[in-house]
């Protein structure tokens, strides 16, 4: 690598300790880096630098140095950029090429892989169904006073949510839906408020076809509000992990997937305004209408996860210290879900600025304005804490009932 090249902003990073030796554990959601990256903590402010410098004289003045220190210290500077484009952490020409190659590639894939195969779940067929199975049999079917069309279900990783999941999938057994419509947050892809996909999807248990005249109808209402650069879904969770549970439980009549991703609210929370008007309440009103002139039986599901809080996730301080105050706030949001209130939804988020990072707004908020339901259940809430990052995350469980 020649030149100066940024550090990439969608990596994560985590801060773990080694024995006496601290470390940040640099990693790629999308993937594009082959594993994660070990680093000194003592790097974060050359780190912090290469994040918001454009250039080798912005980058040194960010670390104080003279113009003859960094002289002096440049090769060693450049062999640490290099061995970061190794790992394809920087924006540089080399990580461009692999993205594009990447992209190109998987925009000629007909089927989306599973990506988390073997990593969140198992990747033997047999295990994933033992594992889906049990998880089912542990959960508490709750009586409902009527027939389920509608969930929020978490998106976090199933290896430390999947009581949650399977405290709702435990009452949608019985449905048996010709159509399964699932709004997933977007973590990886802000193309447009919505991205949509004409690829089917594959796990260990099998591929699931996509519902692709919805798919086109939808973008051809709302071109304004919808992308079909679906890259996006490559690497994302939200979906794939509630396919799993759909295809375990509706296998013996596959059903048809509308699969949608839906990108930040940020703006929203922001201005206080609502997100009811213009794209969003366009394409929620789409989204209703074309699924009910499909004439197919539907189960709608939103995959969302609540709270998010602790230095992980921005914080100085820890998730224990928070947890009762974000636990308060997750509260008076389950209060609006359980009555269908989707506008109380957004206040009470946007009221505090979105203070705990809820990241299941968008697509909760899109399927409430689309069905405009007036009787949900609270079947699970549950707060899952990381001892290594002190940091924790919120998530429950709602039906919506006919």
């Amino acid at each position: 690598m020649t030149g100066f090249a940024r550090l990439r902003p969608d990596l994560q990073w985590n801060l773990l300790q080694d024995g006496q030796e601290q470390l940040l554990l640099a990693e790629d959601p999308l993937g594009y880096a082959p594993a994660p990256v070990a680093l000194s903590a003592a790097a974060a402010p050359l780190l912090e630098a290469l994040w918001t410098s454009t250039s080798w004289e912005e980058f040194r003045r960010q670390i104080s140095l003279a113009p003859e220190e960094f002289e002096e210290l440049r090769p060693t500077l450049e062999q640490f950029l290099r061995e970061l484009d190794e790992h394809y952490l920087l924006l540089s020409p080399r990580f461009e090429q692999r993205r594009l190659q990447w992209e190109q590639e998987y925009r000629l894939q007909p089927v989306r892989p599973a990506a988390l195969a073997g990593i969140s779940y198992p990747e033997s067929p047999e295990a994933l169904r033992a594992t889906l199975t049990e998880a089912l049999l542990q959960a508490p079917r709750a009586a409902l006073p009527a027939r389920p069309y509608a969930a929020v279900i978490p998106h976090i990783d199933l290896r430390v949510g999947i009581a949650s999941y399977a405290a709702a999938y435990r009452v949608l057994e019985e449905l048996r839906p010709e159509l399964v419509v699932i709004l997933g947050t977007s973590h990886y892809g802000w193309h447009a408020p919505y991205i949509l996909t004409e690829k089917d999807f594959q796990t260990p248990l099998g591929t699931l076809q996509t519902a692709r005249e919805l798919v086109q109808a939808l973008h051809e209402r709302c071109p304004h509000a919808t992308t079909l650069t679906d890259v996006a879904h490559r690497p994302e969770h939200s979906i794939e992990f509630q396919l799993l549970f759909v295809q375990h439980l509706f296998g013996d009549a596959p059903p048809q997937i509308l699969p949608i991703l839906v990108t930040s609210f940020a703006e929203y929370v922001e201005s206080g305004i609502e997100p009811e008007g213009a794209a969003v309440g366009d394409f929620a009103a789409a989204l209703s209408e074309l699924v009910a002139a499909s004439g197919k039986r539907a189960l709608w599901i939103a995959s969302a996860d609540m709270a998010h809080i602790g230095p992980k996730f921005g914080d100085s301080d820890s998730a224990h210290a928070l947890a009762p105050d974000a636990q308060a706030a997750d509260r008076a949001l389950l209060e609006a879900l359980q009555h269908g209130d989707y506008r109380s939804y957004f206040r009470h988020i946007a009221h505090l600025g979105d203070r705990y990072r809820i990241c299941g707004l968008p697509p909760v908020y899109t399927l409430l304005a689309a069905l405009r339901p007036r009787q949900g259940i609270l079947l699970d809430y549950r707060i899952w804490h990381e001892a290594e990052t002190r940091s924790a995350v919120s998530f429950a469980s709602l039906v919506y009932v006919a």
